[in-house]
């Protein structure tokens, strides 16, 4: 299926078997449950972050019950203090680099009613979209956040055209890198 004004690399079948998969766990309560978990397991050490807990005895695909957790969601801090407001930009960044990084396993959907705050530590809510990294693409993203730190051009766009699984016979490679330096 070719849709217009995407590019002829875009695979429509993958993202709408993506889409798909996404309606399906978002309408089961076990899958968010399961995401909940794991997310909580993964960052227990983490003592600024606050994961609400499953009840397991009263959730099932049609409800989940978990902790309440009462705070100011993220989108509401327009008025907070400037440094309060920089140090949870902090720890929410910290966190998203330790989910893609180190855990490859994400909170897919961080809007600002999904994150809430409260005495300076940040909780996420709402997990029925999460994403997953397997260790070649964490290994490859890692290498263009290292490339584009170091300002490494030549670091960057391979890692950059291998997390596209772009060839550098299908584009201008010379105008690439130097969009690339140019953004670096």
């Amino acid at each position: 299926i070719k849709v217009m004004g995407l590019g002829s690399n875009f695979d429509i079948n993958g993202f709408l078997r993506e889409f798909r998969e996404l309606l399906t766990s978002e309408l089961d309560y076990r899958i968010e449950a399961r995401n909940m978990m794991r997310f909580r397991d993964n960052l227990k050490d983490d003592k600024n972050i606050i994961v609400p807990r499953v009840h397991r005895d009263y959730s099932g695909e049609h409800i989940l019950v978990m902790d309440f957790i009462e705070g100011t969601q993220v989108k509401d801090l327009a008025d907070a203090d400037p440094e309060e407001r920089r140090n949870y930009a902090r720890l929410i960044a910290s966190s998203y680099l330790r989910q893609v990084y180190i855990d490859g396993f994400y909170h897919g959907d961080p809007h600002g009613g999904n994150i809430v705050v409260k005495d300076g530590k940040i909780a996420f809510i709402d997990f029925g979209a999460m994403g997953k990294l397997d260790s070649e693409l964490k290994r490859d993203m890692l290498n263009l956040f290292y490339g584009v730190y170091k300002q490494n051009v030549d670091l960057a766009t391979d890692a950059f055209l291998k997390i596209g699984k772009t060839s550098k016979d299908d584009i201008d490679i010379g105008r690439f890198r130097r969009d690339m330096d140019t953004l670096i």
